[in-house]
């Protein structure tokens, strides 16, 4: 086994719904640095808001954005919840995307990932409506600028989608 030489930061962005998504990027990547990445030199650091940000005055996803650094991968997360505007976009997940795909359009440094769950539910009022429209807005304009990939339920996210799409780009 070699030394860890490099550290890969896996930045996850979502909306609340999804956080059995985000916990599993959390266990895919803990797995992976107990398997896998010894051995290439590598280690991977999970980068989420409430791990990285600590309080500070100023608007609140700016501060999130100067506090959480640069990393080398980004995975959004969707499903029917698109979030809560930040005063520059129209939630925090859209706007830490859009700052990615900036450093991605300018350097190609980093790798970006986005995934839409497709499991059913029944909204339950205007709002509820009114957020998964902006969900579906939102995965139309993000199909205008690459490859986006879709998942059944949380079951399957960090199975079938995560572990095989980080191993491809960390490990290949």
């Amino acid at each position: 086994m070699s030394e860890v030489t490099k550290k890969i930061k896996v930045f996850v962005a979502s909306p609340g719904d999804v956080g059995r998504e985000r916990e599993s990027v959390k266990s895919v990547i803990d797995e992976l640095n107990t398997t896998i990445a010894p051995y290439k030199g590598l280690t991977l650091e999970l980068v989420k808001w409430e791990t990285h940000a600590t309080p500070s005055m100023g608007r609140a996803q700016g501060v999130i954005n100067s506090q959480l650094g640069q990393y080398d991968i980004f995975v959004g997360v969707m499903w029917k919840r698109f979030g809560t505007p930040t005063g520059k976009a129209e939630s925090g997940t859209q706007e830490e995307f859009q700052l990615a795909y900036e450093q991605w359009a300018t350097t190609k440094s980093i790798r970006i990932l986005f995934y839409f769950c497709q499991a059913p539910f029944m909204p339950r009022g205007l709002d509820e409506i009114a957020q998964l429209q902006k969900v579906v807005e939102f995965k139309e304009s993000l199909a205008k600028l690459g490859l986006t990939w879709e998942y059944s339920s949380s079951a399957e996210f960090p199975n079938m989608r995560v572990s095989r799409i980080l191993c491809k780009r960390v490990f290949v």
